[in-house]
C-alpha cells in the first residue's frame, strides 16, 4: 500500500480479512485500499467502476471520510449532483479537512449560483492548501461575481432562474425569460430532451460581462454551468439576442444530457 501497489495490497488485505474478519485495522486497511483502487478508476474515466468500488469500500468501513469523499466525487463525475452533495457533506462531517470534498461542494454551489456557499467552501479549501492555484482562482472569481451581482434581483420561471441588475432591467429580464422558454420548447422538441431542474441565467451589462467572462471580445454569451448573457442595448437587438439565448441554452442542454462529460471540442 505504501509503495502504491494497490492491487497487490488489496489481495493481501482481503486474505487478512478472510483470516480474521473482526480485526479493525485489517478492515480499515481493506477499505482504504479499495478506495485507492477506485480513485485510479476515477482518474482514468471509469466513473461507474469507481462508484462501485467506493461503495464496496463503504460497506467494509462505513462512515470513513475519505471513502465518502470518493463516493461523492464519483457521483459528481457521473452527473448525479444531488447524491454527490449528500456524500460530500457526510465526508466533511467525518473529516472537515478533506480538500476534494470542499472543492467539489464549492463547484456545486457555484453552478447553482449560490455564491455565498461557494465562497465559503473554496475559502476553506484554500486555507488547507494556500499553494493550490486552481482553488485560489475559483475563490477570486466567486468573490468578483459576488461583488458584481450585489443588489441583483431574481426572476423565477418554470425552467429558468434569471438574475439581473436593477429595477429598470425587469422588462429586459422578462423578455429574456420568454426567449428562454421558447428555446426550451423548440430545442427540446427537436432533440426530445430537456434539462432537469431550473437552469441558472445571469444577465450583465456589457461592461460587467467583459470584465468577468473569459471569452473573446466578439462573444455574445457563455455557458459555464450558468448561462451568462450581456444585455446592453438588448431591446434593440431582438434577433441577435434570440440567437445568443438559443445558442447558450443549447450548451446548457448538451451539458445536462451528457452530465457534464462532453468533449471540449464539441462545446
Amino acid at each position: 500500500y505504501e509503495t502504491g501497489q494497490f492491487s497487490d495490497a488489496l489481495a493481501k488485505f482481503e486474505q487478512a480479512m478472510a483470516a480474521d474478519g473482526t480485526d479493525r485495522a485489517s478492515r480499515r486497511n481493506l477499505a482504504l485500499t479499495k478506495a485507492q483502487v477506485a480513485w485510479g478508476y476515477l482518474e482514468d474515466g471509469g466513473y461507474a467502476d469507481a462508484l462501485r468500488t467506493f461503495a464496496e469500500a463503504d460497506l467494509v468501513q462505513p462512515g470513513e471520510g475519505g471513502v465518502l469523499q470518493g463516493l461523492g466525487a464519483a457521483h459528481y463525475k457521473l452527473g448525479n449532483v444531488a447524491q454527490a452533495e449528500v456524500f460530500l457533506e457526510r465526508a466533511l462531517d467525518a473529516d472537515p479537512n478533506l480538500a476534494t470534498a470542499l472543492k467539489l461542494l464549492g463547484e456545486i454551489a457555484y453552478r447553482r449560483d449560490d455564491l455565498e456557499d461557494a465562497g465559503a467552501y473554496f475559502a476553506s479549501a484554500f486555507r488547507l492548501d494556500p499553494s493550490d492555484a486552481v482553488v485560489r482562482d475559483r475563490l477570486e472569481r466567486v468573490r468578483a461575481e459576488a461583488r458584481a451581482q450585489a443588489g441583483f434581483r431574481t426572476l423565477e420561471g418554470r425552467h429558468f432562474t434569471v438574475r439581473f441588475e436593477g429595477r429598470e432591467s425587469l422588462i429586459v429580464a422578462q423578455d429574456v425569460m420568454r426567449r428562454l422558454e421558447s428555446a426550451y420548447r423548440d430545442v427540446g422538441r427537436q432533440w426530445g430532451a430537456f434539462p432537469d431542474g431550473r437552469v441558472p441565467v445571469v444577465l450583465y451589462t456589457d461592461r460587467t460581462f467583459r470584465d468577468l467572462a473569459v471569452t473573446p471580445g466578439w462573444a455574445q454569451g457563455m455557458f459555464d454551468g450558468k448561462i451568462r448573457i450581456p444585455v446592453g442595448g438588448a431591446a434593440s437587438r431582438g434577433r441577435r439576442l434570440d440567437d445568443a439565448v438559443r445558442h447558450e441554452y443549447t450548451h446548457a442542454l448538451v451539458h445536462a444530457r451528457t452530465r457534464g462529460n462532453v468533449p471540449t471540442w464539441l462545446s
